[in-house]
């Protein structure tokens, strides 16, 4: 239902009244960049507008901006409340600032207030677009580069601090010793880990499940082609605000927590700066090939820096820490950049951390942040090991020099996790058959397209059969026929015929990742 169409329990308005479906609630057109918006809600900054749901609603979904008809100079600040709790609040909002979208879980929330507040002194016209209330909650949200969607059908906790990470499986040793020395160091109390993670890996999921981490299954958005897997950690910082939290860590994984982060919380969002920078300004660094950025002068045309560029705030988002409404700021600030930033992630220039420029020029607009001791990410690839809170090992030289700091903490359960999927799956039978090109021990093999061997050797009795299914249609609905007396049933497939199963009404359960291929479970026809 569009929340334009529900009466407000209270609207208050600098100027004017409310104005509602395609009304401003004074004499002007509503528009935005010259685009017009059939359902809004609209005021003269600074305004309020409070409905009551009374619970019946799950999720909100909203686009927020500023009337073509505000001064050149306007800024305004939106907020979603409810039941006096701030659940959204938007970096400072300018005119001809793209439209910026808002996604919120607001279950069991029994009112839903709409604020605007005005942060400059002249015509401030603010419009929430296409306002939305859905009975059904949030299921998928898109990450703030459009790179990728997260899984929202997720475990949910309230813990007072949330740790987010990103992981893929061959780095899974980081993520293990990160998790190992987090509890044993930190000091920390009562905070949950949440893991994202982008190729649905197996031996993260049993990570996950050994450190009661709630894992998060992202996959990326197709629009091109990344060229670094950290271009798809952009739903990390949007993920905080579908978690109930008081403070959250967002960090890197090839770290070790060697001391108490108690303090690290500060005013805003906390980072530290990157070591030898100092020299430097942001922009120098954007638009220079010798950086780490592998800048340009394209570079520096897509980003559009304007004042940033003289910025001396250069810092390394290895260890970011902050309250819910500070990441939502920096989501803010990077929705704002598209589609720029994903032109510039694209046109990476051989670069592998273009990530970290766009953070920090959302960092530096939104002018919100506390500049961290180096304790908390001492960075290894500038200097030598020393006691710190937070050690960590940038940089393939870096892990390849302090590895032993990883593999000393690399135990028997760690060797039990790292365990192949097909390990897993057929420990404890004796009679499986692989009927795939890759080799699984103690199986009976069968060639993939030997299908006249196949079939004889399915007139025995299998515990277990592990089945390659990348064929056409026709061809997967023959080996599961053949296979059907068998009780387990374990397919090889890619992303493509893994989409395709689907389509052929047949049922599975993803299992898990091995290498490049994921392993279903097949529950045989749906009807």
């Amino acid at each position: 239902m569009f929340l334009d169409e529900i009466k407000p329990k209270k609207a208050i308005a600098s100027h004017g009244y409310i104005g509602t479906n395609g009304k401003m609630g004074y004499t002007i057109i509503p528009s935005i960049r010259g685009i017009n918006y059939t359902h809004s809600i609209s005021a003269h900054a600074s305004s309020i507008m409070e409905y009551e749901i009374n619970e019946k609603y799950k999720s909100f979904h909203s686009y927020i901006g500023l009337n073509d008809s505000s001064s050149d100079d306007a800024k305004c600040l939106f907020q979603v409340i409810s039941d006096s709790k701030i659940l959204y609040e938007s970096s400072i909002i300018k005119k001809q600032d793209k439209i910026v979208p808002v996604d919120l879980d607001i279950t069991g929330c029994k009112s839903l207030e709409l604020r605007c507040v005005n942060k400059g002194n002249n015509l401030c016209h603010s419009i929430w677009i296409d306002p939305v209330l859905s009975e059904n909650a949030p299921a998928y949200f898109t990450g703030a580069f459009n790179n990728s969607i997260a899984d929202l059908r997720l475990e949910r906790r309230k813990t007072k601090y949330a740790i987010i990470l990103f992981a893929t499986e061959n780095v899974s040793k980081y993520l293990y010793v990160y998790l190992k020395t987090f509890i044993a160091n930190s000091n920390l109390e009562d905070y949950t880990f949440y893991i994202t993670c982008p190729d649905n890996s197996y031996v993260i999921k049993k990570i996950a499940k050994h450190f009661n981490a709630i894992f998060v299954p992202i996959e990326a958005t197709q629009n091109y082609n990344l060229t670094s897997p950290v271009d798809i950690k952009d739903v990390t910082y949007s993920l905080p605000r579908f978690i109930d939290s008081e403070y959250f860590i967002i960090s890197d994984i090839d770290m070790l927590i060697m001391g108490d982060l108690n303090e690290c919380f500060v005013e805003g969002i906390g980072i530290c700066k990157d070591f030898n920078t100092e020299r430097f300004t942001f922009g120098q660094l954007i638009e220079s090939e010798w950086s780490a950025y592998n800048g340009n002068s394209k570079a520096l045309d897509l980003l559009d820096l304007g004042e940033a560029f003289h910025s001396k705030t250069i810092i390394n988002c290895g260890f970011i820490t902050g309250k819910k409404q500070d990441f939502n700021k920096i989501d803010c600030e990077l929705r704002k950049m598209l589609p720029q930033s994903q032109f510039y992630l694209f046109e990476s220039n051989g670069s592998f951390c273009r990530e970290q420029a766009l953070i920090n020029l959302s960092i530096i607009r939104t002018n919100n942040y506390t500049i961290l001791d180096d304790t908390y990410n001492y960075q290894l690839l500038h200097s030598e090991c020393q006691e710190k809170k937070v050690i960590h090992l940038n940089g393939t030289p870096t892990k390849e020099k302090y590895k032993d700091l990883i593999n000393k903490y690399l135990d028997e359960d760690y060797l039990e996790l790292k365990q192949s999927i097909f390990q897993e799956i057929t420990e404890g039978y004796s009679s499986i058959l692989n009927w795939s090109n890759i080799y699984i021990p103690n199986a009976i093999f069968v060639e993939k397209n030997n299908y006249i061997d196949a079939k004889k050797l399915l007139r025995n009795k299998y515990d277990m059969i592990i089945v390659d299914l990348n064929r056409s249609p026709a061809n997967i609905k023959i080996v599961i026929e053949m296979c059907k007396q068998i009780d387990f049933i374990f397919g090889i497939v890619d992303q493509e015929k893994l989409n395709m199963l689907k389509s052929l009404d047949i049922e599975t359960e993803i299992i898990g990742n091995d290498k490049d291929v994921t392993i279903v479970k097949i529950k045989l026809w749906k009807n």
